[in-house]
């Protein structure tokens, strides 16, 4: 008769995009929120695994699969690596890429993102009054990418994938209503501002 698992070693995980609200909640800031994941992820601290791991091409598009064996190794080091390089992370869409590969389907483990995040300050019996911050105001995608570009204009030897990324992880930290995939910034670099 098997035994059952031992519920000490069971890791319950979640979604990426749940782990970064539990932490804007414990933090009270999207930016902190997300600054400590990603040093929690790149420094091995907070366990992840994800759905689907891709290889990209050159052009930042998924490889096509040659019927090979991929070699489990180099999936191996890449993923052990994989945080602690300079990423594009899509929170709500649970995935992450770089220049090479990318990650679908990201979850953490909520234990250890419980005991990462800080407790409530000892000695507070009493919760303390919540200011209500001001209203944040969105800007639509569109109207920020064109202000962006007149920011932050494409650079000598740049090129359009380059500057796509570029304004893509800009576009990450910025207060727009919904931001974009990689691939939508890239077609929308080539319409004409109105």
């Amino acid at each position: 008769m098997a035994k059952a698992a031992d519920k000490s070693t069971t890791i319950h995980w979640i979604w990426l995009l749940e782990a970064l609200q539990e932490a804007i909640k414990v933090f009270g800031s999207q930016v902190l929120a997300k600054r400590c994941l990603k040093e929690w992820l790149a420094t091995g601290q907070l366990p992840w695994t994800c759905m689907a791991w891709e290889e990209l091409d050159e052009e930042g598009l998924i490889r096509p699969s040659r019927g090979n064996e991929p070699n489990l190794g180099s999936i191996l080091s890449a993923l052990i690596q994989f945080f602690a390089q300079s990423l594009r992370i899509d929170w709500e869409d649970n995935s992450a890429y770089d220049l090479r590969n990318g990650a679908l389907g990201i979850k953490v483990s909520h234990t250890h993102l419980g005991a990462l995040l800080p407790d409530d300050r000892p000695g507070h019996d009493e919760a303390p009054q919540q200011t209500k911050p001001a209203a944040l105001k969105l800007m639509a995608p569109k109207a920020w990418l064109t202000g962006a570009k007149k920011k932050n204009p494409r650079r000598q030897n740049e090129d359009v994938k380059a500057y796509a990324l570029r304004l893509h992880a800009l576009m990450q930290e910025a207060s727009v209503a919904k931001s974009w995939s990689l691939n939508t910034v890239r077609r929308r670099l080539y319409d004409k501002d109105e």
